[in-house]
């Protein structure tokens, strides 16, 4: 792709994560593939529909740290309310806050598979 920083606008803090990444555009994307294969998303789906909380709990945990150091800003920021309702112990509470993960998660798969 041409212009990695335009296909990630509205989807990630491409200037933010660069510098994270040491100003390493290469090694950033190296990451975002990893992303992309990462099971944690799986991993938090299949729990809240076991209604298993711990599971759900970690899962979640992962995919905001993950999200949050790559810079993939919506779904971080959508993440935070799951990991809590979750940590709580409320999967319930997690289903109702879920839509903005899984619409931003989707969005960011979109782009990041087109890479």
């Amino acid at each position: 792709m041409a212009n990695i920083k335009e296909a990630l606008a509205g989807v990630a803090d491409y200037d933010a994560a660069v510098e994270r990444f040491m100003g390493s555009e290469a090694m950033y994307v190296r990451f975002l593939g990893k992303f992309v294969n990462d099971e944690s998303y799986g991993k938090l789906v299949a729990a809240m529909d076991a209604g298993d909380a711990k599971s759900a709990f970690e899962a979640a945990h992962t995919l905001k740290g993950t999200s949050a150091t790559l810079e993939l800003t919506d779904v971080a920021r959508a993440t935070g309310p799951v990991v809590e309702s979750l940590r709580a112990g409320d999967v319930e509470v997690a289903r109702t806050v879920f839509p903005p993960l899984k619409s931003a998660y989707d969005q960011a798969m979109e782009v990041l598979r087109a890479l």
